[in-house]
């Protein structure tokens, strides 16, 4: 299912909350997005606090993983990316 991350940095706190596409859950939250209406709930809140939705690939360590996709209102396409090449998904 979801994970809730906080990372404190020296100049910033980072709160995420992302899914491992893999998951059987990540295609029900797709399924609600897509057809259940909440990609507008989420592009609403992602608008009002300055948050972006990215979608990581697989990479070589130590790197690990890799941005492939970064978007503030284009949900759909977030999945789309997921679907060729994303492992994480991540608001």
């Amino acid at each position: 299912g979801p994970q809730l991350n906080l990372g404190v940095h020296a100049d910033h706190v980072a709160v995420r909350l992302g899914w491992d596409t893999r998951s059987d859950l990540f295609g029900r939250f797709e399924f609600l997005c897509r057809h259940g209406g909440l990609a507008s709930r989420l592009v609403g809140c992602i608008e009002a606090e300055r948050m972006k939705i990215r979608v990581y690939a697989s990479a070589r360590w130590p790197q690990g993983s890799r941005l492939t996709f970064e978007t503030e209102t284009d949900v759909p396409g977030s999945f789309d990316e997921v679907q060729r090449r994303g492992v994480w998904w991540e608001i």
